[in-house]
């Protein structure tokens, strides 16, 4: 005889892990996370305003808005960068393995030789056409560059003394602005986009649109180039990691060349 008990039966599947339905990215989550990525930066920005206004008045709050884009810079990218990783985190611990691949948070696809073989041929690619754009196309047009918001922040770091800002800015520019921006850009943005289009098209237009906020219509195409060799190495790698790679090493170069010729 069976030993009886007054506990309820359980469902044979009760306790046993249940596979979460496949996340699908869509354009509106690609563009929801440039709207974190942008709103957040404004947040730091007007939360550091009111600091500033506080404990030194007004006036100097203005002053320090126009003329410390350095310190603005890393107060308003360190907020983003903390909104965008708890986006990510969310969805990749809501949705699992299935949306980690869909943004690329995954190795190359490629072995390790060829994914560096494609990284360089495409930096330097990318290299040589911004520097002909530079130096042939540009001064076809206009007799001055018009400088984008990183060319005035290094700008303005060049004239300020203080080793903890250089450090504070190089860190931002050369790790954390990297990784933020192609989460964003390549991860979110032309991945959704790629749904819907082409991957020449959604790398195109993801490239556009990082372009547009680098504040330079002069340099715009120069910007656009190097979105669309990250872009393309994302694509061909199917790895986030490798975009983000390339980002930091031609960041690293820009910073570098700028403290070099500065000392």
């Amino acid at each position: 005889m069976p030993f009886e008990t007054n506990e309820p039966e359980r469902d044979a599947s009760e306790g046993v892990r249940q596979e979460r339905p496949e996340y699908k990215l869509t354009i509106g989550i690609g563009l929801l996370a440039f709207a974190v990525y942008y709103g957040a930066q404004l947040l730091g920005i007007v939360g550091y305003a009111i600091y500033q206004a506080i404990s030194r008045g007004t006036e100097a709050m203005q002053k320090s808005l126009e003329t410390n884009l350095v310190e603005l810079s890393i107060v308003g990218l360190g907020v983003s960068f903390i909104a965008v990783l708890l986006w990510m985190w969310t969805h990749l611990r809501r949705h699992g393995a299935g949306f980690a691949r869909q943004i690329g948070w995954q190795p190359s696809a490629l072995p390790a030789k060829k994914t560096a073989l494609l990284v360089i041929g495409t930096y330097l690619a990318v290299a040589f056409l911004s520097g002909m754009y530079s130096q042939f196309v540009i001064p076809l047009f206009v007799d001055e560059v018009q400088s984008g918001l990183a060319e005035q922040m290094m700008a303005q770091l060049v004239g300020k003394d203080t080793l903890l800002i250089t450090i504070a800015f190089s860190v931002t520019i050369a790790f954390i602005a990297p990784i933020l921006e192609e989460i964003v850009f390549r991860g979110y943005l032309q991945s959704a986009l790629k749904t819907k289009m082409p991957w020449w098209a959604a790398i195109a237009i993801a490239s556009a649109v990082f372009a547009s906020i680098h504040g330079s219509l002069t340099l715009w195409p120069v910007y656009f180039m190097l979105g669309a060799g990250m872009g393309f190495v994302y694509d061909r790698t199917g790895s986030l990691k490798t975009a983000i790679a390339y980002h930091m090493v031609n960041n690293m170069i820009a910073v570098g060349t700028m403290l070099m010729l500065d000392s």
